[in-house]
């Protein structure tokens, strides 16, 4: 659990660091980054859990729905936020992100 705690301090750290840049490409690769993450706690819960048990949501216990909601929830506004459905990533001039 300490080291489980350390990893999401620094993760902590990151975001701060790549969401408060005057660079908001950086932004937006970060919360890429952390969606494909998402991805794969959500398919190591599939492995753990087994496919029969992950697809049968109404038997769902609370550390489940916390780690597999949670983890969806997460990587949908993730994946809407760099796609732009709350309003452009801008940098802290106020100027519009320039798509590549």
């Amino acid at each position: 659990m300490l080291q489980f705690g350390n990893v999401l301090l620094l993760l902590a750290a990151l975001a701060v660091l790549c969401c408060f840049t005057a660079h908001p490409e950086i932004s937006r690769r970060y919360l890429m980054i952390v969606a494909i993450a998402d991805l794969g706690h959500i398919y190591s819960c599939y492995v753990g859990m087994g496919s029969q048990q992950f697809w049968d949501f109404a038997n769902y216990n609370d550390m489940a729905w916390g780690s597999i909601g949670g983890s969806a929830f997460l990587f949908v506004n993730r994946i809407l936020t760099v796609l732009g459905a709350f309003g452009q990533i801008k940098n802290q001039a106020g100027k519009n992100l320039k798509r590549v």
